[in-house]
């Protein structure tokens, strides 16, 4: 509640100081609560813009340079500036980095659920005319012997992700769920496409020497038919 107050009161400055300028516009102090508020709500660039607007009106009707505050303040912007830029082109590489990887997307549990709430909302809007749905599959490895040391399982369970990771395609999603459990998100396919995409993966997992480990599957379509 103390945060939605804030922000109305700082939309409720920004509009007194646009009112203001109507009347006094080269009032260095307005602009200063202006610039320092745009700053404060992340609307850098329309800071920027005014205040190179407003330091050219003052050179051309006064003869007046930016005072050092004035100034100061423009540092600040600029710092802002690069930094969401700087930012941003890592955000750029990242995605073009995991464009370049083939198979699956492997995320969080987290980002999962975000994956799996866009897709259903996709097909909620623009529905789909070959009778292709999004599926929720859940694969879990169960250890059928007590006596397996705990190094074999760890890695019969990064074989499984391996495994799956590359038998999937670019739009599908994978995630870990519990320590021996994988979830994964197909869409674009009906229900035998979909079994199909199952049981090459299980025939690739369950080569010679998974004695003691068996590989159950479940599935769920994400939009109810």
């Amino acid at each position: 509640m103390f945060i939605a107050l804030e922000r109305e009161k700082d939309t409720e400055i920004i509009e007194l100081c646009e009112k203001a300028f109507l009347v006094e516009p080269f009032e260095e102090e307005l602009h200063l609560i202006y610039l320092e508020t745009l700053i404060k709500t992340g609307n850098t660039k329309k800071a920027l813009s005014h205040y190179e607007h407003i330091t050219g009106s003052m050179y051309r009707e006064l003869g007046i340079k930016p005072s050092n505050r004035i100034r100061e303040l423009y540092y600040r912007i600029k710092s802002d500036l690069e930094s969401f830029e700087s930012d941003f082109k890592s955000f750029q590489k990242a995605i073009k980095a995991q464009e370049e990887v083939n198979g699956a997307l492997y995320c969080s549990s987290r980002d999962f659920r975000l994956f799996c709430m866009l897709e259903k909302r996709r097909m909620e809007r623009y529905g789909s005319n070959d009778g292709s749905n999004a599926f929720l599959a859940i694969l879990t490895l169960s250890v059928l012997d007590s006596c397996l040391p705990s190094r074999q399982i760890k890695n019969t369970v990064k074989l499984l992700e391996y495994i799956v990771l590359n038998n999937l395609r670019k739009g599908d999603v994978v995630a870990k769920w519990e320590h021996n459990q994988l979830l994964l998100l197909l869409p674009g396919l009906t229900y035998e496409q979909m079994r199909k995409v199952i049981r090459r993966i299980y025939t690739e997992f369950n080569l010679p020497g998974k004695k003691g480990i068996s590989l159950q599957f479940n599935s769920y379509p994400l939009l109810d038919s």
